[in-house]
């Protein structure tokens, strides 16, 4: 996941200052969360909706 921020502070979609542990691990606490709920595969489109709907929001400069 490091990674991944890192490269979305590099292109100025992320604000290194709005990330903390917590909202760094949100993306996959929000997948296992529907998986052990669901006990089934996650869609692709509640993953895309856990990104721009609920994290995206979360980091992105204001």
């Amino acid at each position: 996941m490091d990674v991944i921020l890192a490269r979305g502070v590099e292109r100025g979609e992320i604000d290194p200052a709005r990330i903390t542990p917590r909202i760094s691990s949100l993306p996959f606490d929000l997948f296992r969360h529907e998986l052990l709920m669901t006990l089934q595969a996650v869609p692709d489109e509640t993953i895309e909706e856990f990104v721009d709907e609920i994290f995206l929001p979360l980091v992105e400069p204001r």
